[in-house]
Formats: C-alpha cells, sequence, structure tokens
C-alpha cells in the first residue's frame, strides 16, 4: 500500500488538514495531544468506517464545528496495479479505482477495500497501523500461525506459487531442449539433407526467376492493357448505370401503365355513369315536360276562372241593361226622366262595348293556349287533358248562350238606342 494524500475535514482535531506524501519515509512529529494518531485513525476509518474509530459516530465530529458540518476524509493510495482514492463521510461513501467509480454505499466501499488489500480491520491493526503496545498480539501466536499471518500480509504466497510456476516453466524447457537434442540426426545424414536443400533451394531460385520473369512480363502486359481495362471497366459501369436508368424507366413505364389502366377504368365508369344518367333523364323527360303542361293547364283554369268572373259581370251589365230598357219603355212619356236614362244608358253602352272588347280578345287568346296546350297533350299520350277541355269547351258554349240571349233581348227592346262609336 502506497499512500499519496490524506485529507481530513471536521474530524475529531482537525477542523481541515491536508497531507501530501511522497515515495520514501514520512514522519509526523509532534506534542502529544495534536492529532497524530488522529492521522492514523482517519486512515483506518476512511478504509473500514466506524468500527476503527474510537467511541461514536458523535465523538468522531470535530467540537468546535456546528451540528450540520459536514465530517469527511479523504484518502489516495496505490495497491499493487491500481490506484484507489476513497471519500468517506458519517452517512455515505465513494470508492474511485484508476479514476472509475466502482462503490458508493459505506457497505461496498468497506468490503470493495477489504478485498483490494487482502487484510480485515483487525490484520490492519496489527500489521500497517499498529499503535503503542500493539505487537503484543505478535508475541501471543504460535511460530506456525505468526508465519502464515506474515506471509498473507507480505503475500509471500503468491510469491511462492510464482516461484513455483517459473520452476515447473524451466523444468518443462529443458525436458523439450533434452528431447530435441536426443532426437536429431547423424551429422552425415544431416549432410545429406544440407545438400538436399541446397539442391532444392537453387531449383527453387530458378523457379522462382522464372516466376519473376512471367512475372515481368505479366507486368508490361498489364501496362500494354491498362487502359484497355480501364476503358473496359468505364464501359462496365456506364452499363450498369443504364441498366438502372433501363429499370427506372421500366418501373416508370409500368406505374404509367397501371395509371392509364386506372383511369380508363374510371373513364368506363364515368361513361356509364353518364349513360345511365342520359337513361334517367330520358325517362324523367315525359314526366318534366308533363309537369310544365300540368302549370300551363292550371294557369289556363285560373285565366278561365277569371274569365268566367268577368262573363258574370258581363252578364249582371246586360241584366241590367235589360232593365233599364224596361224602365225607358215605362218612362217614355217623361222627357226629363227618358234624357236622364238615356245618358245613363250610353254610358253603360260605353262600359259594354270595353267589356266585350276586353272579353273578345281573352277569348281569342284563351283560344289559342288551348289549342297548343291541347295539341301538346296530344302529343304527350295523356290522358287527363280531354276531360277538362271538354269542361272549358262545355262552360263557354254556355257563356256564348248566355250572350246571344242577353244580345237578343237587348236588340228586342223597341226603346233601345243606338250607341256611339269611337
Amino acid at each position: 500500500m502506497r499512500l499519496h494524500r490524506l485529507r481530513l475535514l471536521n474530524f475529531r482535531q482537525h477542523a481541515d488538514t491536508e497531507l501530501v506524501l511522497g515515495p520514501g519515509i514520512t514522519g509526523i512529529i509532534g506534542p502529544n495531544g495534536s492529532g497524530k494518531t488522529t492521522l492514523l485513525e482517519a486512515m483506518a476509518w476512511a478504509i473500514y468506517g466506524n468500527v476503527a474509530a474510537r467511541g461514536d459516530k458523535d465523538s468522531i465530529r470535530n467540537l468546535r464545528a456546528k451540528a450540520r458540518s459536514s465530517v469527511r476524509v479523504e484518502m489516495e493510495f496505490g495497491v499493487g496495479a491500481h490506484e484507489y482514492k476513497v471519500i468517506r463521510g458519517l452517512h455515505n461513501a465513494e470508492l474511485y479505482r484508476d479514476g472509475q467509480l466502482v462503490a458508493n454505499s459505506l457497505t461496498e466501499v468497506t468490503a470493495q477495500l477489504e478485498r483490494g488489500l487482502g487484510m480485515t480491520h483487525d490484520e490492519f491493526f496489527n500489521t500497517y497501523f499498529t499503535g503503542q503496545k500493539d505487537l503484543a498480539v505478535m508475541a501471543k501466536l504460535t511460530r506456525p500461525e505468526r508465519a502464515a499471518f506474515l506471509s498473507r500480509v507480505l503475500r509471500y504466497e503468491q510469491l511462492s506459487i510464482a516461484q513455483e510456476r517459473i520452476r515447473e516453466q524451466r523444468n518443462a524447457l529443458a525436458a523439450e531442449l533434452h528431447g530435441r537434442e536426443v532426437g536429431l540426426p547423424e551429422p552425415a545424414a544431416l549432410e545429406r539433407e544440407r545438400a538436399t536443400a541446397a539442391a532444392r533451394l537453387e531449383q527453387a531460385r530458378r523457379a522462382a526467376a522464372a516466376a519473376q520473369a512471367v512475372r515481368t512480363r505479366a507486368q508490361e502486359v498489364d501496362a500494354r492493357e491498362a487502359p484497355r481495362w480501364q476503358e473496359w471497366v468505364e464501359k462496365e459501369k456506364r452499363v450498369h448505370s443504364l441498366d438502372g436508368d433501363r429499370r427506372m424507366a421500366e418501373q416508370g413505364v409500368t406505374v404509367a401503365k397501371q395509371e392509364c389502366e386506372r383511369l380508363d377504368r374510371e373513364m368506363a365508369e364515368a361513361l356509364k355513369a353518364q349513360d345511365q344518367l342520359d337513361a334517367l333523364r330520358a325517362e324523367l323527360e315525359p314526366i318534366e315536360r308533363l309537369k310544365r303542361e300540368q302549370e300551363a293547364l292550371e294557369h289556363l283554369q285560373k285565366e278561365e276562372t277569371a274569365r268566367r268572373a268577368d262573363e258574370g259581370q258581363l252578364a249582371e251589365l246586360m241584366r241590367t241593361i235589360v232593365g233599364l230598357d224596361r224602365r225607358i219603355a215605362e218612362l217614355a212619356p217623361a222627357g226629363d226622366a227618358l234624357a236622364g236614362v238615356e245618358r245613363e244608358a250610353h254610358a253603360l253602352a260605353g262600359r259594354l262595348e270595353v267589356a266585350e272588347r276586353a272579353a273578345e280578345e281573352q277569348r281569342a287568346a284563351w283560344v289559342r293556349e288551348k289549342e297548343y296546350a291541347t295539341t301538346r297533350r296530344r302529343r304527350a299520350g295523356g290522358r287527363s287533358g280531354p276531360s277538362t277541355l271538354r269542361s272549358w269547351a262545355s262552360s263557354t258554349a254556355g257563356c256564348r248562350r248566355s250572350w246571344t240571349t242577353a244580345s237578343t233581348s237587348a236588340t228586342g227592346s223597341s226603346s233601345w238606342p243606338s250607341r256611339p262609336r269611337r
């Protein structure tokens, strides 16, 4: 074990003490109670923990330190081919080997160091760390126990094993050398083998020279053919490149074909849907045409209703005129009354003329629309139209009869005055 550095922080008398130890022997001199033994105790505590300290945890803390101050010992040392650094506190510990963290708990750090040093804390206190009058334990051991203890501490057993291993290897090499010497042939035989080997060597040299000549010629041929070979390599690369382009083009063609097939299918479906739509439109055309004709007929029916209302008003006017004619006949002797009646008759005659012209124009328009609707209805093959047209025809005939009756009554009156023409 080679101690390099030791630092104590709030450990007993030492508030913050650091020692850097070089090679050779280091002596620490001081009065009693200055903390020399505490340095050795701190080394043991850093390795083995509380079992190596005097008293309990509270007695380890520096009396002048605060209650929550950190208590820590850092020690750097070497064992064999490894360098160690241990940092131990009251509640935690860390161990580094060759700069790598190998343990970070109190128990694991202690176990790792015991394995590295090869001794327990009791053995450590009886060897590396021996207090005053503590060597009496060695006197209590028997000679074999003392020899075994010192052999383990000084690792004499490992040295003995290494010596025995070297001795066995030396004996094995000596036996192998003796066996090879015994197996060697006679000098004459060796000479013959040497001559044979020399002849074979000469033959091999000639073969090597011939091979070298062949190799030289081959190199010359390679030098001459190198441009052609390079050209061939370039062509081969170009072929591979073109082959890759061809494969990409074929893939593109395949994708294009698939896209065309998909578009053809979509076009066929669209044409089929268009045909179905045209067929539906063809089927719906008569219905739409019938709807339009139905709307036209409903419009004509409304106009017919209005026309009938106008004819009713016209008949009412005719009846009024007839009544006035009777009044004129009754009031013929009264000139003044007759004059008033004539003025009223002239006014009614003007209104009648206007109503007649409007009724005639409306009847002519209605006849044209009726003929157009009848023609379209006949072409469409409808069956509901004739009954409606017959009802219109019958109503028209009734209106004509009432018109004729009114006209006859009006013209049959002896007192009907002549209507003015505008």
